[in-house]
């Protein structure tokens, strides 16, 4: 069989596959209208990149789709849960959304999936389940944040053992703030040296969470290892670091890629930080939803965008990033 014999094959074969599993039918319109609906407003640094990179797939189309993203300026399950009925108001051809809270969103996405039949494709943070009890998005599209916390503490071990480790979270209880802790204690609790770990809250307060992270190092002054679980945690863990003069003493990993933590890494005073490519988010979420609607293409169950880890040598790459606004700088 030729190799054009055998791609058409497989490519059959894949349609089929797709229409069994009841992917919506493809459709033939000008204009397609999508909305991305997230518990981040587009206010924050980190969101200003997901959604440059929806506003880019959406120039690349040229014209064939409306995108829209909505967020709110604060987390609140309620608004996320009113944008959604804002984009079922519009009768839209699909929906990408942030599962930030399984519990909340599971009924009306199944009844949106099921009775309304329009496309879902869960970005950045989706439902950990496995896949024959999550909700039945088309695909994830972002990080699987437990996968992430077993890179952030692998990274950490290299070469290394803590006497003490402190994870540091600012929103605790969340999706992903649960997984990626328990990715880094899932490595932990298996290494050959018993290492005292714990993980606590700091809050979305920059002046309490750095007044936390010093109260816990009297209490535990054995602590040399600390992993912030997300932007905010990891500049305290900066500033802390900075403040105290405890360069070389306390070894920090992070999460998220702006300036200030890049300059940390350079500087030597974070080891490295975990990033999960929001610009993918953005930007394969918006082309998946149009080739499914267009095509009724079916993606693969998950697109990872991360964990990527950044330390020291790949430093010069985020920086051309930056330049060109796939990573943020603020």
């Amino acid at each position: 069989m030729t190799a054009r014999a055998t791609f058409f094959t497989v490519f059959m074969l894949l349609v089929g596959f797709g229409i069994a599993l009841g992917v919506p039918q493809a459709q033939a319109k000008d204009v397609h209208n999508f909305y991305l609906i997230s518990h981040g407003g587009p206010g924050d640094p980190f969101w200003s990149i997901v959604i440059k990179g929806m506003k880019d797939m959406e120039k690349q189309l040229g014209g064939k789709v409306k995108a829209t993203y909505l967020g709110p300026q604060k987390h609140s399950i309620e608004i996320l849960l009113d944008f959604l009925d804002t984009a079922l108001a519009s009768n839209p051809d699909g929906i990408g959304i942030t599962i930030s809270s399984v519990e909340p969103l599971e009924k009306p996405l199944r009844r949106i999936i099921k009775e309304k039949k329009i496309p879902v494709i869960s970005f950045n943070t989706g439902d950990p389940r496995s896949l024959d009890e999550r909700i039945p998005v088309l695909t994830h599209i972002g990080q699987q944040e437990f996968d992430s916390g077993v890179g952030a503490a692998k990274r950490m071990l290299e070469g290394f053992t803590p006497k003490r480790l402190l994870i540091a979270t600012h929103k605790p209880g969340t999706v992903f703030s649960r997984e990626r802790i328990g990715g880094i204690m899932s490595v932990v609790q298996k290494h050959k040296t018993k290492i005292p770990a714990e993980a606590i809250d700091v809050t979305l307060d920059p002046a309490k969470g750095v007044e936390i992270l010093k109260s816990y190092l009297i209490k535990h002054p054995d602590t040399d290892a600390l992993i912030g679980v997300g932007t905010m945690p990891t500049h305290y863990g900066i500033d802390f670091i900075k403040e105290k003069n405890l360069k070389g003493k306390i070894k920090l990993g992070g999460y998220d890629v702006d300036q200030k933590i890049v300059d940390a890494i350079k500087d030597d005073i974070c080891l490295f930080t975990i990033d999960q490519q929001p610009y993918l988010q953005g930007y394969l979420t918006l082309e998946w939803l149009y080739l499914v609607a267009k095509y009724g293409f079916r993606p693969p169950p998950d697109l990872p965008t991360g964990p990527l880890v950044i330390d020291k040598s790949s430093l010069e790459v985020v920086r051309k990033g930056m330049e060109e606004g796939v990573y943020r700088k603020q």
